[in-house]
């Protein structure tokens, strides 16, 4: 009996024991094993860890620090990412931990950043015409710039990224080239950092036109001239030159000094004269070559150097110059070959004809007779016509490397031995772009149909020298601006078709007198795309 009730009482108190224990386990448990996270400047990830035996939450305000995991139940083991402090002062925030009634508060710091201001380049180029530049830039102070020039301007916009500095550097219309150096200083502070810019200066500008205007009179012996300078006035006002206002400034477009006792040589500084289109200094006195610098002169349709002393060979490229239609180079010293960018241009035969290879006694060109055939000048035009029509475009392509005949819609005939091209049939072949102004230099042709494509610009006015041309057929195309008054000159134009294009204004006198004007009027002349026509048709 007294077995049993020592057995009993042992029983019982096990049993004490063990609801104790169960009780402790039910207990609301949260404790993290840190109170604060500190975080370096360059951030970094470090895991934090807390006790638990309920469901928790988590919360941080911070839009700089990331946590793994926002919700859990149990223990918790989360990784806190902080991002880097691009401030100068430190930051902190708090992660919160809720679990039922519960809530533990973790602290987090992070170091401030250094401060920083610096160009992340040293030195940039900038064009001589004047640009917009972007340059590579880090701060994370409070800064001024100073650009201490006119010609550097700062640009703030909205759009303009914080690592970017956006400058405006203005056209160097001066004589020499020039530097600056753009300081960025730390407003509150002692950082301060630069960086060079370099501008060549701008070799198409009135002053440049005015050095090259100043080389000429100083080469060409300009205090004996006829008509002579004073280069202390403004060159608009000097004799023979012919100016305009483009791009806000005055520029040289003509020069023409000729029979004004010029001698000596013509200068390479001609070639700033970028808007040059006319230069005229036939009989005087120059001698020398030919300069280079004219094969560079992209705007010069007239140049004439007759009745001068020039000597050597003709420089390569002035048969490439684009508009250059008049060229006079006759009695003077010129030797050596013509070279065959001359002889293979379109206007070779007028030059020819305005005694190109007559040169002083004892002088010329030893391929004069030589030229090039009328075969592969009309070769050329044809190509030119096939670029200026996007001809890897077309339906029907042309194989340049195979005889013109053998060319999609080419027809030929020989004529005074010659092959030439006297007809163009390409309607619906999907030709775009515009009309070559060569395409009139075709002397025998008689047919171009180029209907139903989509050729635009406007109607070359040399078609007018194509005194054979009996059709012409551009209707259901996009050709626009006015008619050319020389087509009216074409007596054997009997078919003549414009209908369902662009064209406007009026139409010339010399189309409505031409004896053919009822036919091409009863063809549906008149009859253009909407919103397009003729304001004189009758």
């Amino acid at each position: 009996m007294k077995t049993i009730r020592l057995f009993t009482g042992l029983l019982f108190i096990v049993s004490a024991i063990c609801i104790s224990c169960q009780d402790d386990e039910t207990l609301p448990l949260l404790e993290p094993k840190v109170s604060q996270l500190d975080f370096k400047a360059e951030g970094e990830e470090i895991y934090f860890q807390f006790d638990c035996n309920l469901h928790w939450k988590l919360e941080c305000d911070a839009d700089w620090l990331h946590l793994s995991a926002k919700r859990g139940t149990g223990k918790g083991i989360v990784a806190a990412t902080c991002e880097k402090n691009q401030l100068t002062v430190p930051r902190s925030t708090e992660i919160k931990i809720f679990a039922e009634d519960k809530t533990e508060t973790i602290k987090v710091t992070q170091a401030s950043a250094s401060s920083v201001l610096h160009f992340k380049t040293t030195t940039t180029t900038v064009k001589a015409e004047g640009e917009i530049i972007d340059i590579p830039f880090e701060s994370n102070v409070a800064f001024t710039l100073d650009t201490k020039v006119s010609w550097i301007e700062r640009m703030v916009s909205a759009d303009i990224p914080d690592t970017l500095i956006r400058l405006r550097v203005f056209p160097n219309y001066t004589l020499s080239d020039r530097q600056e150096f753009v300081v960025a200083s730390e407003t509150d502070g002692i950082l301060k950092d630069s960086i060079k810019l370099q501008q060549t200066f701008c070799i198409n500008s009135a002053a440049t036109d005015s050095l090259a205007l100043t080389a000429l009179y100083t080469s060409t012996g300009g205090n004996q001239w006829i008509h002579s300078w004073d280069i202390n006035q403004p060159f608009n006002t000097w004799y023979g030159i012919t100016t305009a206002v483009i791009d806000g400034q005055i520029r040289v477009t003509a020069i023409g000094l000729w029979e004004n006792n010029l001698t000596g040589n013509l200068p390479e500084e001609l070639s700033y004269l970028s808007e040059l289109t006319s230069f005229h200094v036939g009989d005087n006195h120059l001698d020398g070559p030919v300069p280079l610098c004219f094969t560079q002169l992209k705007r010069l349709e007239l140049l004439a150097l007759q009745g001068n002393n020039l000597e050597g060979n003709l420089p390569a490229g002035l048969g490439n110059l684009p508009v250059l239609s008049a060229l006079y180079l006759d009695n003077n010293r010129l030797t050596g070959e013509i070279p065959e960018d001359i002889l293979g241009n379109s206007h070779w035969s007028d030059w020819k004809t305005s005694n190109f290879c007559q040169q002083q006694e004892g002088y010329g060109f030893t391929n004069c007779d030589q030229g090039v055939s009328i075969e592969t000048v009309e070769k050329n035009i044809l190509i030119a016509f096939y670029e200026s029509t996007n001809g890897n475009s077309w339906n029907q392509k042309w194989d340049l490397d195979a005889p013109v005949s053998e060319w999609y819609g080419v027809t030929t005939e020989t004529i005074d031995g010659h092959l030439r091209v006297t007809e163009l049939r390409l309607w619906e072949n999907n030709l775009s772009g515009e009309f070559p102004s060569e395409l009139g230099d075709l002397s025998e042709c008689r047919m171009i149909h180029v209907g139903g494509n989509q050729i635009s610009g406007e109607l070359p006015g040399s078609l007018g020298k194509m005194q054979k041309l009996e059709m012409l057929a551009i209707q259901n195309n996009l050709f626009s601006g006015s008619i050319p008054a020389e087509i009216g000159g074409l007596s054997n134009l009997v078919n003549f078709y414009i209908d369902n294009n662009q064209f406007s204004g009026i139409i010339p006198d010399e189309i409505l007198n031409n004896p053919n004007w009822g036919a091409w009027r009863d063809s549906g002349f008149c009859n253009q795309k909407a919103g397009f026509g003729f304001s004189n048709c009758p």
